[in-house]
């Protein structure tokens, strides 16, 4: 399925590569002249994303998604959130992001239960000690490791992190809130989510995300520390 801006661009795509033919046709180079077009597709994003404040293209969390520098220093685990739902299509750009993360020999050992119920968002945070604030939450997503999809093993963690952290700078590029409730490798906190969700052997449940609108400000930290760095061997700074 094509969202509304992908439409878009494609359309305004078609428009900029008839321009460039038609101008190409009505203003021959003259000798040794150099042209350098432009990528009609980067066009067309340009023309579209000058449109960023039109009512049109508010509505879809594609045109407001911040640089991913700004992102990543900004980032901050956000544990209250605003009542306000977070829209389906916001949900599934996170949830793409999270799929596009590398993992070992590229086996994506993942899956993603999605949880909108507020029944199950109570009894999720009742059987952790640190997810309360899942409870508040207007949606929260289970990642999981299923092992059937393994194929070099003990390095799911790491595939499932990778998707985690990616999940996390979407979701805050997108002005949305979230914090990394660990599950995994604590077996009674793996126990108990498998009860509440009902999750066959083969799939671990990892972390939870708890995704709102924020309901708190946290300014950005600056955590680089030059003295953690070292130069081709251990210990040269």
């Amino acid at each position: 399925m094509l969202y509304p801006i992908e439409l878009r661009v494609r359309e305004r795509e078609a428009e900029f590569k008839h321009a460039k033919n038609q101008y190409r046709n009505q203003c021959p180079l003259s000798p040794g002249a150099e042209r350098r077009p432009r990528n009609p597709h980067q066009l067309a994003l340009d023309s579209l994303f000058g449109e960023l404040h039109s009512t049109e293209l508010e509505s879809d969390p594609r045109t407001q998604a911040m640089d991913v520098f700004e992102a990543v220093k900004s980032r901050r685990s956000i544990r209250a959130y605003s009542a306000k739902n977070v829209n389906n299509e916001s949900i599934e750009m996170v949830l793409r992001a999270a799929m596009a993360a590398p993992s070992a020999g590229n086996e994506q050992p993942w899956e993603f239960l999605l949880i909108r119920n507020r029944e199950t968002l109570e009894r999720i945070s009742a059987a952790h000690p640190y997810a309360e604030m899942v409870r508040h939450a207007p949606v929260a997503i289970l990642v999981c490791g299923n092992l059937t999809r393994v194929r070099h093993q003990d390095y799911w963690v790491q595939d499932l992190s990778a998707a985690t952290e990616n999940m996390l700078l979407a979701a805050h590029a997108l002005g949305l809130g979230s914090v990394w409730v660990g599950i995994h490798p604590r077996e009674k906190r793996v126990a108990e989510i498998r009860s509440v969700l009902s999750l066959p052997e083969e799939i671990i449940p990892f972390a939870i995300l708890p995704i709102g609108h924020p309901g708190e400000e946290k300014p950005p930290e600056d955590r680089y520390d030059a003295q953690r760095v070292y130069r081709e061997q251990w210990g040269h700074q």
